[in-house]
């Protein structure tokens, strides 16, 4: 049995649709997907995994990170959302839309905002959530405005469920990785899904 880790929201917009492909090309790795919200900085041993998939800038003490996404920061939000009255077209225009929020992220609104040349719009206003799943859920029905991850929202923009109506994209300095420790490379099985999910990212990061 190969245990793995997974960043709820990751495992949601990313890995799911993915796993198939693992499955096909190797049908006898028994595979138990655990999730988590925030992968804090327990080991990887500490939750009985063999591998983890975490966020955050790829430094944790005793531990191999290999990076999953190269992202940038946008606004999305549900496609009848900008209207004549409450324009979406700018930066400043988000002073006329509700933000949803993630706790956690160390770059979020504030962030996008100042650098977007938008700060004198209010960050502190709208619903906050505790994972990105939830705000993605939000803004996908009309309850506001994300600031979402590119990596985790291209299928939805490909769907027309969200629009990204704004055209500044921000590079974020977090992203996800494959996290384990040296010597869970060992297992075979392991190996074998380091291996493949490494190419699917470096995939990913090639097409967008």
């Amino acid at each position: 049995m190969l245990t793995v880790r997974v960043s709820l929201v990751f495992f949601t917009h990313w890995l799911s649709w993915r796993l198939p492909d693992f499955r096909t090309r190797y049908p006898d790795v028994n595979l138990r997907i655990t999730s988590n919200i925030w992968g804090g900085d327990s080991s990887v041993t500490d939750v009985e995994a063999d591998l983890e998939i975490r966020y955050g800038h790829g430094k944790w003490t005793g531990l191999r990170a290999e990076r999953l996404t190269w992202d940038t920061l946008l606004p999305v939000c549900a496609p009848g959302l900008p209207s004549p009255k409450a324009p979406l077209s700018t930066p400043k225009d988000l002073a006329h839309h509700e933000l949803l929020h993630v706790l956690g992220y160390e770059e979020g609104w504030g962030y996008w905002l100042k650098k977007a040349g938008a700060s004198k719009v209010d960050s502190s206003k709208g619903m906050q959530f505790d994972t990105l799943i939830s705000a993605l859920k939000a803004a996908e029905l009309g309850q506001g405005v994300a600031l979402a991850r590119s990596s985790l929202v291209e299928h939805m923009l490909i769907s027309g469920q969200l629009i990204a109506p704004l055209k500044r994209r921000l590079p974020t300095s977090e992203a996800f990785y494959l996290v384990y420790s040296p010597h869970s490379i060992v297992n075979p099985n392991a190996a074998a899904f380091v291996a493949w999910l490494s190419a699917q990212a470096g995939e990913a990061h090639a097409r967008y």
